[in-house]
């Protein structure tokens, strides 16, 4: 069976505890760039979907 019959999916989660911390939000706002998903999409030639 190839990956294409998948459903891959990569989540940034935190423990409760954690979700207000400095670092974690950094994480989050880096991630959840423009730049991140063009990059997405040139190394998966359109297979992803950033969905934030």
């Amino acid at each position: 069976m190839s990956i294409r019959h998948f459903h891959l999916w990569n989540i940034i989660v935190a423990r409760k505890e954690d979700a207000e911390k400095e670092d974690f939000k950094l994480i989050v706002k880096e991630y959840q760039t423009d730049a991140i998903k063009e990059a997405l999409d040139r190394q998966y030639g359109g297979q992803t979907i950033p969905v934030w």
